[in-house]
C-alpha cells in the first residue's frame, strides 16, 4: 500500500504527461536547448571558428546540389528530343546545359566517386578546394573563379591561334613525298584546331570538331531566335570563351557587337560548311585586343 501511495503521490506532483516519458526539465532541457542552438548554427560555428573548413563544405554542398540539377535539366532534355522534340525548340540555356553536362561529369564524376569512400574524404576535399579549377567542373566555382579560369583555358587556347593561322606549312614543305606531306599536313592542322577549341586531340578529331561546331551554331541561332535581353552580361561572357574571344574588359554592348558578327556568319553557313565557323576565332578575333593581352 504504502509503495502504491508513493507512486500516486508522484503522479499527481509530477509534470504533466507520462511518467515514464517526460517532458525536458532543468539542467537536461538546458543541454537540449544549447545543443540544438549548436546546431541551429553550425554553418556559423564553423564559418567563425574554421573559416577553411567552412569554405570547403559550402563548395562543395553547393556545387553537388548544382551539378544534380544540371543533371536533372541534360535528362530531361535528351528525354525531349528522344521524343520527338526539334533541336531548333530548345531555348539557348537548354543546349548550353545539354553541351557541357557531358565534360562537366568526366571531369568530376571519379572526384565524387572517390569522396564517397571511408575516410576519403578527409584527403580528397583539400585537394579539391586547393586546386578546384584541375579538380572540378563550373557547378562548384564562384563567379569570379570562372572568369579567372576561363582566362586561363583561353591563354591556352591562344597558343594554337598561330599555329592554324599558318597551318604548319613550313614545318609540311620539308617532308618530300607529296603524299605524305599532305597527310601530315592534315594532322597537323587538325590538331591544332581540336587544341584551339580546347578539343581533345585524340583519334576522332574530325568528328569531334564537326559535332563542337554544329552544337555552337545551334547556340548561336537560338540566341537569334530569344534576342540579347535574355542575356545577362554573364551569359555574354560565357559566350565569348567558347567561341575565343576573351571578354575581359569588355562592356555588354562590346560583347554583343562582337558576338552579332559571329551569329551573322553562324546563320548564313550551312551544315556543309561548318569549318568557316571553326576558324571564325581566327577572323574575328586573332588580333582583337582582349585577346592579344593575353598572349603579348
Amino acid at each position: 500500500m504504502r509503495f502504491h501511495s508513493i507512486v500516486r503521490q508522484l503522479s499527481l506532483k509530477g509534470t504533466p504527461g507520462s511518467r515514464y516519458v517526460k517532458p525536458l526539465t532543468g539542467v537536461k532541457e538546458y543541454l537540449v536547448q544549447k545543443c540544438f542552438a549548436f546546431v541551429q548554427g553550425y554553418e556559423k560555428v564553423l564559418e567563425t571558428k574554421f573559416p577553411s573548413a567552412f569554405k570547403i563544405y559550402q563548395v562543395f554542398s553547393v556545387g553537388t546540389k548544382t551539378l544534380y540539377t544540371d543533371i536533372k535539366e541534360y535528362i530531361r532534355i535528351s528525354s525531349s528530343l528522344s521524343a520527338g522534340k526539334s533541336v531548333r525548340d530548345l531555348q539557348r540555356k537548354e543546349l548550353e546545359v545539354y553541351f557541357q553536362v557531358p565534360k562537366d561529369l568526366v571531369k568530376v564524376a571519379p572526384i565524387l566517386l572517390l569522396a564517397a569512400l571511408p575516410f576519403a574524404n578527409y584527403v580528397i576535399l583539400p585537394v579539391i578546394y586547393l586546386f578546384p579549377r584541375k579538380c572540378l567542373s563550373s557547378q562548384f566555382w564562384t563567379l569570379q573563379q570562372k572568369v579567372d579560369f576561363a582566362v586561363v583555358y583561353q591563354k591556352k587556347k591562344l597558343h594554337f591561334y598561330r599555329p592554324v593561322f599558318r597551318n604548319l606549312q613550313a614545318r609540311v614543305q620539308t617532308i618530300e613525298d607529296p603524299d605524305l606531306r599532305d597527310k601530315c599536313q592534315n594532322i597537323f592542322y587538325k590538331f591544332n584546331l581540336c587544341r584551339m577549341h580546347g578539343l581533345s586531340a585524340l583519334p576522332g578529331k574530325q568528328w569531334r570538331l564537326w559535332k563542337h561546331a554544329g552544337f555552337i551554331r545551334e547556340m548561336d541561332l537560338a540566341i537569334l531566335r530569344e534576342g540579347w535581353k535574355s542575356m545577362s552580361h554573364h551569359d555574354l561572357r560565357q559566350a565569348c570563351f567558347l567561341r575565343g574571344l576573351s571578354p575581359v574588359g569588355l562592356s555588354s554592348e562590346e560583347m554583343i557587337t562582337w558576338l552579332s558578327q559571329w551569329i551573322y556568319v553562324a546563320q548564313n553557313c550551312e551544315s556543309q560548311s561548318l569549318s568557316l565557323l571553326l576558324h571564325c576565332p581566327i577572323f574575328l578575333s586573332y588580333n582583337y585586343s582582349s585577346n592579344w593581352v593575353l598572349i603579348h
